[in-house]
């Protein structure tokens, strides 16, 4: 995908209707259902990763973000998960500017799913 102009008109025109954050329950709801046409991603350090992360999120730490854009599918919804929220909120607005359907977990992995009691695999 291609940084163009509409889809930067498109993002702003939006972004007072469209938040663009998913919240801890129904990120699981959607776990739960084999998370068909949504793709996690989870970019926070790979040790923190490996530690424990969402079920069936995929990792890509978000410095490298640029070196792997060609592995996040253009089809699915993009969960970009992070420790707090706030590195996933950026990243979920470039990833809009790109054209893609992407959302950031509220609140990320430490303030939101782990404090809402939701399980993390290793």
């Amino acid at each position: 995908m291609d940084l163009d102009q509409p889809n930067v008109e498109k993002y702003f025109k939006e972004l007072p209707v469209n938040n663009n954050l998913i919240s801890s329950g129904d990120l699981m709801e959607i776990v739960d259902n084999d998370s068909q046409g949504y793709y996690i991603l989870d970019i926070r350090q790979e040790e923190d990763f490996n530690a424990g992360h969402i079920e069936g999120s995929h990792h890509i730490w978000w410095h490298e973000l640029g070196e792997f854009l060609e592995e996040i599918p253009e089809d699915e919804r993009i969960v970009v998960v992070c420790y707090t929220g706030q590195s996933s909120g950026q990243i979920v607005g470039i990833l809009k500017i790109m054209g893609y359907d992407a959302f950031s977990l509220l609140d990320g992995i430490d303030r939101g799913w782990e404090a809402e009691g939701y399980p993390l695999v290793q």
